[in-house]
């Protein structure tokens, strides 16, 4: 079983466990909402573009977080009235900023960029694709202590699962991988409540 197929069933697995833990209380979220107009914008269209065409991993990995943080920036919630508060397509962070040596925030490109270079700097620390995209969404300190306590699966945030699964999705990580097959594989089998090392793809940047 490839590396992708084993991350994406382990993200569901964590939605599965989580849910059944909490059933009656939540329900499992979907995928954010997207915010698309009927008609595609031309800087939308020129986004995709360069994803399809994007010749790194990284490059495939931006597209989606920003397609996640803010559906490319059609979604106007993306600027914050909060300064202080994560800005833009790829919903970058004052902290995010400055550990990449600064930057305009408020600049979509310059926004992209940012959010493009943490990625980066995440994927250095980790070693791997799914932590790094997960400490994006859930922030450092808390993929830190989830790895220090042996990665439990009933505590790995469900909402970050859900993105997870996403944007290894639309980066290409998980081909055309579905869901219903994999759904079909956890009914059919037995999990472990820990997630390890083996099962996150180690995809070159």
């Amino acid at each position: 079983m490839s590396g992708c197929v084993r991350s994406t069933l382990i993200a569901l697995s964590v939605v599965q466990t989580v849910a059944l833990a909490r059933a009656g209380e939540r329900t499992i979220p979907t995928d954010p909402p997207v915010a698309l107009s009927a008609t595609r914008s031309s800087a939308h269209r020129a986004i995709e573009s360069a994803r399809l065409n994007a010749g790194t991993t990284l490059d495939r990995v931006a597209y989606a977080v920003d397609g996640a943080e803010s559906s490319h920036g059609e979604d106007l919630t993306m600027w914050r009235p909060d300064p202080s508060a994560p800005q833009g397509p790829m919903q970058v962070s004052e902290a995010a900023a400055g550990d990449v040596g600064g930057g305009d925030r408020f600049d979509s490109m310059e926004n992209r960029a940012i959010g493009r270079a943490y990625l980066a700097q995440l994927y250095q620390r980790y070693k791997s694709w799914p932590d790094a995209i997960a400490a994006y969404n859930w922030g450092m300190g808390n993929v830190d202590n989830w790895v220090k306590e042996g990665r439990p699966a009933d505590k790995f945030a469900i909402g970050v699962a859900g993105y997870l699964r996403r944007v290894l999705h639309d980066s290409g990580m998980c081909g055309r991988f579905r869901r219903t097959a994999a759904r079909g594989m956890l009914r059919g089998k037995r999990h472990n409540r820990r997630l390890t090392l083996s099962y996150w793809p180690h995809v070159p940047i």
